[in-house]
């Protein structure tokens, strides 16, 4: 176990050093760690969006940790919670600071496969608590590899990683405006009232309900803040939104992943 931290460490660090900082130094034109650090301290809105993302980030991981001690395997409900940081992290990132958002989440995403081959491979020293939050955290759908978390992100990333610029807010916020809100509430109203189910699917009326008026709310938020100006583009979000609440209702695959890049398409046809 111990070679195999240390040739993990090493191979880590020799990829960063060979590949990952090189080549970025070549898109840039620069030294990328200099440039990041000036990049990221140019602005106090930066550092105060850094800082408020970094107490997100610590309220999600006493999350995990108190699932740890109370033992017990987490529901559709508890899991949730994560589609609620989510919101809070990438709203304020793509209303204030969309480029920052970005290069953030370019990083995470990096984390995301150096913890998670941590936890794979039991990595001292968080190996073995990574894969006690995987435990109690893991659905049908993550069997080796933490599936769920993964779809999640790309869904909500996916919008910003298209080489497509001048977005509008509302497009940029597929992902947050189906997942982060829409499902988040169904789940919670469907998991609670959800009484009367639709045919073939363990989804509830009630849910879907909650899952168009979530989204329709936020969608009149936005309106009315004024990051929708335009009437047709109006119209497509509501429309988009109804029409993605049934599709929720349902499937029970890769949701996370697939409603965002539906609702992604439906407003930039």
């Amino acid at each position: 176990m111990f070679h195999l931290t240390r040739n993990f460490y090493i191979m880590t660090i020799t990829v960063l050093s060979v590949a990952v900082l090189p080549l970025m130094y070549v898109l840039l034109d620069q030294n990328p760690l200099i440039w990041m650090f000036y990049f990221v301290c140019n602005k106090t809105n930066k550092i105060i969006l850094i800082g408020y993302w970094a107490l997100c980030l610590l309220l999600g991981i006493l999350v995990v940790i108190y699932q740890i001690l109370l033992n017990i395997q987490a529901t559709t409900s508890t899991r949730k919670i994560f589609h609620l940081l989510a919101v809070l992290v990438y709203i304020p990132g793509l209303i204030y600071e969309h480029v920052l958002l970005y290069l953030a989440s370019g990083i995470i995403m990096g984390l995301f496969i150096f913890l998670e081959l941590m936890r794979y491979l039991q990595i001292s020293p968080f190996g073995e608590v990574l894969q006690q939050g995987f435990s109690m955290f893991a659905d049908e759908k993550d069997n080796l590899i933490s599936l769920t978390p993964l779809y999640l992100f790309c869904g909500l990333s996916f919008p910003l990683w298209m080489p497509t610029n001048n977005l509008s807010l509302p497009v940029l916020l597929s992902g947050i405006l189906t997942v982060g809100v829409g499902d988040t509430v169904a789940s919670f109203v469907g998991s609670r009232w959800g009484y009367h189910k639709w045919a073939n699917s363990n989804k509830s009326v009630e849910g879907t309900i909650a899952c168009i008026l979530s989204q329709i709310g936020l969608i009149c938020i936005l309106a009315f803040m004024g990051y929708i100006d335009n009437g047709w583009l109006f119209l497509q979000n509501l429309l988009s939104s109804i029409a993605l609440s049934f599709i929720e209702a349902q499937t029970n695959q890769v949701d996370n992943l697939a409603l965002p890049l539906l609702m992604y398409v439906c407003l930039m046809v």
